[in-house]
């Protein structure tokens, strides 16, 4: 059977550029890991993912030509058939999965032949890792918590929900909504973009950053007690720890470049519709989150922040192409800096003869020149910053500058106010 074919979303046409560019080292891998302890059903598991690219059009979806010709050839559905990987006769199991892990995730996928790999590790009598890697063409971090449902449903023996969206009709709209919908949204961006700018972020010196090409990665945690209070805070302000964590990333900026006017990118699921909920695929869209900050006034900036994040939430479908940015106003790109929180681990699941959960690793590559990312764990949150080229000691500040503050926020919530380096604030009104 021939596949079928697809205009290529705006979303993937500019991602196929990036993957031209930048996607040797596996930058373009967006995985869905899962860590088995117990028994695994291989057999079963294969069945599994069989019917979830049977249910899911993107995951077997290739793509030809480039430019405004890039098609998506949807293929039919094929068996899927895990590769297996035996670690246990290593000296070490755990070192040789983090190595052999790091090798798939920085390997790249070509999306010419087939969009997605399955590997699976096992380390010991029962304990297993599954990585389906599957190129950013085809998916997002969304995407990954509906391919985690939804495998274990189907291992289970299970039926989700039935699939009322492709990722084909998303498309589809997307480029009906183009043609005029979408007039509001640029309106609203055209005014709140004029005049914005990066964070203008020193670069490191020859020889103490990365190799050519390369990243670095710089890491801080933030304790459990201290989130705990952060996610209070965000009760307290009627908001939410996004924005919370968003706001203590403009507090930190501020700090090191004394700018007050901030831009940041970060990354937004782009969902609006209901029956794009359970799409898998490329729907995710950049969108720019400006702020002024208040001086050290926290309480303000959360506020701020908090309309800012607001109306970024409803201005979101704007495609990142159509921003009306203005290219002559600083040195940096828009997206040069960009600020993820990654979704809360999801909760072990019980499936026969073992529990399964989402598994986060280490490091990952980064398609930007820096990527703040901050990770939850099941105690606090770890912050991690992907970077090719920043300062060292730029990118140490960044990210244990930023967990100081969270601890200095955090110290006063509850209080009549709360503010940095210890200047309280004025209690917001009821």
């Amino acid at each position: 059977m021939e596949p079928s074919t697809s205009r290529a979303s705006t979303g993937q046409r500019l991602l196929w550029i990036l993957d031209r560019n930048r996607g040797a080292d596996g930058a373009l891998n967006c995985p869905t890991l899962c860590r088995v302890t117990g028994e695994l059903d291989v057999a079963a598991l294969g069945s599994a993912l069989t019917a979830l690219t049977a249910r899911h059009e993107s995951l077997r979806t290739t793509f030809t030509g480039r430019g405004p010709l890039l098609t998506q050839l949807i293929n039919p559905p094929r068996p899927v058939e895990p590769v297996v990987v035996d670690l246990r006769a290593a000296a070490d199991p755990a070192a040789a999965l983090r190595r052999a892990l790091a090798g798939e995730l920085a390997t790249r996928i070509d999306p010419t032949r087939w969009p997605v790999r399955v590997t699976v590790w096992r380390t010991g009598d029962e304990a297993w890792l599954i990585c389906i890697n599957a190129h950013h063409l085809v998916t997002d971090a969304w995407s990954c918590a509906v391919l985690f449902r939804e495998l274990w449903q189907l291992y289970e023996g299970g039926t989700p929900e039935p699939v009322v969206c492709q990722y084909r009709d998303f498309a589809d709209w997307q480029r009906e909504r183009e043609g005029g919908g979408m007039a509001r949204h640029a309106a609203y961006w055209r005014a709140k973009l004029a005049g914005a700018r990066p964070p203008v972020l020193p670069a490191a010196a020859d020889g103490d950053g990365p190799p050519a090409g390369g990243s670095a990665t710089v890491a801080a945690d933030i304790p459990e007690d201290v989130v705990r209070r952060l996610r209070a805070l965000g009760r307290q302000e009627r908001t939410t720890l996004f924005t919370v964590m968003l706001a203590l990333f403009y507090a930190t900026l501020y700090r090191i470049t004394g700018q007050a006017d901030l831009t940041v990118s970060s990354v937004f699921a782009n969902r609006v519709r209901p029956e794009h909920g359970q799409v898998v695929g490329f729907l995710a869209n950049l969108v720019l989150l400006r702020t002024t900050v208040p001086g050290e006034d926290f309480a303000e900036l959360l506020r701020r922040t908090h309309g800012t994040v607001r109306d970024a939430f409803i201005h979101q479908e704007l495609p990142y192409h159509l921003l009306p940015l203005d290219p002559q106003r600083g040195a940096g790109r828009p997206d040069d800096l960009v600020f993820q929180m990654l979704a809360e681990p999801a909760e072990r699941r019980r499936v026969p003869g073992a529990w399964v959960e989402a598994y986060v690793p280490d490091g990952v590559a980064t398609r930007f020149r820096a990527e703040f990312a901050l990770v939850p764990r099941q105690q606090g949150i770890q912050v991690l910053l992907f970077h090719a080229g920043l300062a060292p000691d730029v990118a140490a500040a960044l990210t244990t500058g930023y967990a100081d503050i969270a601890a200095e926020v955090a110290a006063r919530v509850g209080g009549p106010g709360y503010g940095v380096e210890g200047q309280p604030t004025a209690a917001r009104p009821s």
